[in-house]
């Protein structure tokens, strides 16, 4: 789970986007669903995943 968390500040941080996709019912889309009810991930439209804009991890200074 902290490797797409990392990943997403990444590329937040170098200008490469803030969502990750998944295929509907895929494996990845169970994880990033889990990852959506621990608080860690935010649902975004066409099935995509984003850091949430409170996300007190984050230490790039965009969402603290």
């Amino acid at each position: 789970m902290q490797a797409v968390v990392d990943e997403l500040r990444l590329r937040v941080l170098t200008g490469g986007g803030n969502c990750i996709t998944a295929t509907v019912g895929s494996e990845e889309d169970r994880f990033f669903s889990k990852m959506v009810a621990k608080g860690l991930l935010v649902r975004h439209m066409m099935n995509g995943y984003m850091l949430p804009e409170g996300f007190s991890g984050f230490r790039g200074g965009l969402y603290s």
